[in-house]
């Protein structure tokens, strides 16, 4: 069983500001129709940093860069939605991918990636970057495992409960499955980045994609407010979880045309979150604590 973890400072309170405010572009650069300059920058070309939630296990947090709640760049670290704050985000794509994590007291990292593939007869599965792999480690620093991939995870199964530990048929997925969204910030100047649901959040992201669901405009024409609020695992530890919330249509032609271009342009690319910010930490990144 986990070690317990280490519990959050959670503020008393629930309710949060209104959304920050937009940047503001000084008026010599308005006559500027894109970032002139990058036009030989595929989307392929780009790693999407992530949108992070600050906990009290976040080495950023451990070492005073953010504070518990925070929402922050996962590359340049700033602070982009402080704890107790909201802010509005667009979602322009959905990629989910399984991600096989080394446990963090052996080295952490990423062992590999299943990411969705589309067959001639329309079937979905999850193809393997590193297919028909071994891959050895030792979970808390004690316990080897040893886990396989085939070249697509319903023919390893290391997406079921009982894989992570062959002993312990209650033992968690070997393979957490992330369910990432490439949000669009209007209020940093449109810029990309990801946030990644996986475990304890999960049902945030179901709760999202039924939203998304709902009536017939494109996602990327919605808008939704983001924020951090408190909450609680079956064992009694408190953390942060996401807090989203939908906030009405984009009302600009101008912003949506912008991000249906996006949307295109990312649907004809294999996107790639990064996670190389995550490499010695835990294997589920800086997700709520969880019995592995």
């Amino acid at each position: 069983m986990a070690k317990a973890a280490e519990t959050s400072n959670v503020p008393a309170t629930t309710e949060p500001v209104a959304p920050s405010g937009l940047v503001v572009v000084p008026d010599y650069l308005r006559e500027y129709q894109g970032p002139l300059g990058t036009e030989n920058i595929d989307t392929a070309d780009v790693n999407i940093p992530r949108l992070k939630l600050g906990q009290s296990m976040t080495p950023e947090v451990k070492d005073g860069i953010v504070r518990d709640g925070d929402l922050f760049h996962s590359i340049t670290k700033q602070v982009l939605i402080p704890v107790g704050e909201t802010g509005i985000v667009i979602p322009v794509a959905y990629v989910k991918e399984y991600i096989l994590w080394r446990d963090r007291n052996d080295g952490g990292g990423i062992f590999a990636r299943a990411h969705r593939v589309v067959g001639p007869d329309g079937d979905v599965r999850y193809a393997w970057d590193k297919p028909n792999s071994t891959f050895e480690h030792k979970v808390k620093g004690a316990l080897k495992v040893t886990w396989r991939t085939k070249t697509y995870i319903d023919e390893d199964n290391l997406d079921k409960f009982g894989s992570a530990i062959a002993s312990d048929r209650d033992s968690q997925p070997a393979a957490t499955a992330h369910y990432n969204y490439i949000l669009a910030l209007p209020a940093h100047e449109g810029q990309l980045v990801a946030i990644s649901f996986n475990r304890s959040s999960a049902k945030k992201a179901k709760d999202l994609n039924a939203m998304l669901k709902m009536g017939n405009v494109p996602m990327f024409a919605r808008q939704f407010v983001i924020g951090a609020m408190p909450d609680a695992n079956d064992a009694g530890d408190r953390f942060f979880n996401f807090s989203i919330q939908p906030y009405g249509f984009v009302q600009s032609q101008e912003m949506f045309d912008q991000l249906k271009r996006m949307h295109l342009d990312l649907g004809q690319k294999a996107v790639e979150v990064d996670w190389s910010d995550e490499a010695g930490q835990s294997r589920t990144g800086s997700e709520s604590p969880e019995k592995f």
